[in-house]
């Protein structure tokens, strides 16, 4: 096999780039809820019970949106879905960001 034929396609490369990037956001974004809660309870003047639906709140949510997903691939197609999946996730993020009580926050 010559060294030509043994290189692995850029696209493939691009593909493998892409598709990994949903599950690191994702690991990253639990990591620092959890690691924020402190502060967070801090920032809001809450207590840790109240702050702890954050990371409540953050798993039902990606139960819900893990069964959705694979749903939404048969009907309209993966890539459709990573797409949105994608968008949602970063206006979810943003949301989250300028959320102003830590009721919207929950919310």
């Amino acid at each position: 096999m010559t060294q030509a034929a043994a290189r692995i396609d850029r696209r493939v490369w691009i593909i493998a780039a892409t598709c990994s990037c949903g599950p690191l956001m994702s690991g990253l974004d639990s990591t620092m809820v959890n690691v924020s809660l402190d502060t967070l309870g801090r920032a809001f003047a809450a207590p840790l019970g109240t702050i702890q639906w954050v990371t409540s709140g953050y798993l039902l949510a990606l139960a819900l949106a893990l069964p959705l997903s694979g749903w939404l691939v048969d009907r309209v197609g993966a890539r459709r879905v990573f797409l949105a999946c994608f968008a949602v996730f970063i206006l979810g993020s943003a949301l989250c960001g300028s959320a102003g009580s830590v009721r919207m926050l929950i919310g």
